[in-house]
């Protein structure tokens, strides 16, 4: 049985009080009919208004969700032949119109940056990496991905400063599972710009790791060179 609270224990205890607060309700309403059933009128619609657009929400919300599933099964899915970029940068760009505010939207516009990133298309995965970092600066290690992402997309522009300025911050991520990889890009970068003493502190670093690096035997043939 459920426990009664101790605010009904006391309107229980008290009905007195209560009746006469009901007593003067009633009067209240006679003396201002009008303008009570007006406020009554007033109140309703605006819950159910309220409703109408928690409805609406939780709707989209959730059509929002099938309909990005869909996108993704359809494009990456498992024995799925690949769509044209362009299909595929169609359907994510009317999915950002049809569900615009959704949780969903932050979520396809990073896996659109991913795609256009695979695609070579990097002016326009930068703004949704962009965009994506700051949806998700409250989730450290997706943060971290997205970031190693922006990085290598300017690697892949060979803007060397500000790639160097993303791996240098994924670096800087506690706990970074990529810091390894993230060291490894920036003894490249110093490389490429002849910062050879750089490129040996970071190479340095990699050779400190407490685990057996993956990198060792490029390291050592980048050292060589």
């Amino acid at each position: 049985m459920a426990q009664v609270s101790l605010s009904r224990k006391k309107e229980l205890m008290e009905p007195d009080e209560v009746e006469v607060f009901l007593k003067k309700g009633v009067e209240r309403v006679l003396e201002y009919k009008s303008q009570v059933i007006v406020g009554l009128i007033v109140f309703f619609a605006g819950v159910i208004l309220a409703s109408g657009l928690y409805y609406h929400m939780k709707n989209k919300t959730v059509n929002a969700s099938v309909a990005l599933g869909k996108i993704v099964s359809q494009s990456e899915g498992d024995g799925v032949p690949e769509l044209p970029f362009a299909e595929v940068a169609s359907k994510y760009k009317a999915f950002f119109d049809t569900y615009s505010g959704t949780r969903s939207v932050q979520f396809a516009g990073l896996r659109y940056a991913n795609r256009c990133f695979q695609e070579g298309n990097f002016d326009e995965a930068i703004p949704l990496y962009d965009k994506a970092l700051k949806n998700f600066s409250n989730s450290r290690s997706l943060a971290t991905i997205i970031r190693l992402n922006l990085a290598y997309v300017y690697l892949a522009k060979k803007e060397y400063e500000k790639a160097k300025t993303h791996f240098e911050q994924v670096l800087e991520a506690q706990g970074s599972l990529v810091k390894e990889e993230a060291l490894f890009n920036l003894g490249c970068i110093h490389d490429v710009l002849g910062e050879q003493a750089k490129r040996d502190e970071r190479f340095r670093e990699i050779a400190a790791l407490e685990k057996g690096s993956i990198y060792a035997d490029l390291v050592k043939e980048k050292s060589r060179g």
